[in-house]
Formats: structure tokens, sequence, C-alpha cells
């Protein structure tokens, strides 16, 4: 009714529809059933050909990297150039002691240590007595000259030698100089051996070729918890004393600083106690041997280093039974 009233009006007043008329015909309509009105859109400058618009705008250029000169080269004699760095002077490795120098550092150590051992055992042993070669008599074999003595448990060098023989270095035993067995005894068919106990002396030469400090060296085995007695000297001074005192496979160990030449060596080797049922005299054994300076291990003599006299009457080898 409202719109037929108005069309009327319009068509009224001006013969034809005015343009409020037909907005405000529009407005009922569109409002009549429940839409939005519809509003154009907002005017927007559009970004000319090339430029990006507002919306995207791409991220700003990344700096340059500031780059410094390149280094010049060296000059041809290898002498940097004014304002540069020297070259680093080349690395050398270090080479590797050879063996001789090794064994000479380690000789060096153990001396050390030997002085280290003086002194906080107290430092009031008296230095090792000096020792000067002697005149090496004209006709020499290799070896010792052993000599046996009634037994004493002082282990003393007393009266004259029950018997003298020649015998290279090597492992003896207490059997050394016994009589035959009785064959009539069980116990000495059995054993193989006597009941007989000797003081042993052993009688050389020790010939030094070259100077250092020279390492002696005596394994030593009682047998049965006997006690022994050893004795040594070198060029007349001594150099071990060690009486009634049990040893089982023991290495007792002397040194000496020496001269190029030749020394005087002795060895007294014996048990000093005994009970004969435990006697076994091939369980006591005596083994010199030697380290000369520069050597790592304690060895055998050579036969030019253990020297004895040849003697007319005295015979050479193991003596027979």
């Amino acid at each position: 009714m409202l719109l037929s009233a108005v069309a009327m009006l319009g068509l009224v007043v001006g013969g034809e529809p005015t343009p409020h008329v037909h907005r405000v015909m529009g407005m009922l309509l569109l409002g009549g059933n429940g839409q939005v009105p519809f509003e154009p859109p907002t005017p927007e400058q559009a970004p000319p050909p090339g430029e990006p618009s507002w919306a995207d705008a791409l991220p700003a250029p990344l700096p340059s990297i500031a780059t410094g000169p390149q280094p010049e080269p060296p000059s041809p004699d290898g002498r940097a150039r004014p304002g540069q760095m020297p070259a680093p002077p080349p690395v050398r490795l270090a080479q590797s002691p050879s063996n001789e120098e090794i064994l000479r550092r380690l000789e060096q150590l153990e001396q050390e240590n030997r002085q280290l051992k003086q002194q906080v055992t107290g430092g009031g042993a008296a230095p090792a007595a000096t020792v000067q070669p002697r005149q090496l008599p004209a006709q020499m074999v290799p070896g010792w000259r052993v000599s046996l003595y009634d037994w004493n448990r002082e282990g003393e060098v007393r009266g004259s030698p029950l018997a003298s023989f020649n015998l290279r270095n090597q492992r003896i035993n207490a059997s050394l100089g016994q009589r035959p067995i009785n064959r009539s005894s069980v116990r000495e068919r059995h054993a193989g051996v006597t009941d007989e106990m000797f003081v042993y002396q052993l009688s050389g030469w020790l010939h030094v070729t070259r100077p250092g400090r020279y390492e002696l060296g005596f394994e030593v085995t009682c047998g049965f918890e006997h006690p022994c007695n050893l004795l040594v000297r070198l060029g007349g001074a001594q150099l071990v004393s060690v009486r009634d005192r049990k040893f089982d496979n023991t290495l007792l160990q002397t040194a000496q600083d020496l001269e190029a030449g030749d020394y005087t060596l002795e060895v007294v080797f014996g048990i000093s106690q005994n009970t004969f049922f435990k006697y076994r005299p091939t369980g006591v054994t005596l083994f010199p041997l030697i380290r000369p300076p520069g050597e790592l291990n304690y060895r055998d003599f050579g036969p030019s280093e253990l020297l004895t006299e040849a003697k007319p009457g005295v015979p050479y080898g193991m003596p027979g039974r």
C-alpha cells in the first residue's frame, strides 16, 4: 500500500519517477527482503607498472661484505715484503734416539737413583773404595781358580786348600769337589752325593776394556732354609760381605766404577749351618754374573772378561769323582 502510494505520488508530481523516488523504492525493496544494501568499493590508487604494491614490499638489499686487499705474494728471495708478517719457521720433527743413547740415559738414571737411595737411607754410607788395575800374569786361561777349604761356620779361608782346579764360569753347587759316593751307604747311593761341606774360593781376573760402571751379580740359593756366607773382593777392596743369611734364588748385586785394565776378583761362598737330615748339596748353588756399562741385563762372563792364571799341576775342568 505504501509503495503504491509513493509511486502514484511520483507520477502525479512529475509525470515520471524522480531519482529520489527511485532511491526510496530501492531501499524499500531491499529492506523488505532482509538483505544488506550494496556499498561500492573505496577507490585505491593503483601503482604504475613495474613498481610493487604496498602490501608486497621487497626486503631491503643485503649489505655488501667488505673484503680487504689481496695479500701480495712473497718476494723471490723468500723474505717478507714491507707490511707483511714473516713466514713461520718450518716444523722439524725430533729424531728418535739411538739404542746407545737410550742405554746411556738409563745408566745415568740408575746412577742418580742409587745416589738418591743413599741420601734417603741416611747418606752416611762411605763412598765405594777406589780400586786400581794391576799387571796381568803372562799365562792366563778363561774362568776361575776354584779352591776347596775345610768347612767352618764363619765361611773363612783357613789353612791350605784341599783341592784346586781351573773351571770356566758356570752355576756351581755344593757337590763340587766331593769324593765318590760310598756304595754301601743307602743315603749316599740314593742321593748321589755325600754330606761333605766346603768353603769355596773362586779367584780370577776381571779384564776391563773400556771405562765405566761395572755391576756384578750373584744368584744364590742356600736350599732347605740353610743360611749362607758370601764375600766378594775386587782389586783388594771388599764389595760384599754377607754372613749367615738365607737366600732362595736371590740375585745379590754390587757395582764399581772402573778404568780400563785388569783387576783381581775373589769370591768366597758356603753355607753357614747344616742340618744333615735336610742337607742336599745340589740345592746349594752360586752363579756369578756381570753387567758391563751400556748393557741392560746381567749375563755370563765372556771368554776374555774373566781369566785365571795357568799354573803347572792345576787341572782345568770339572774334577772327577
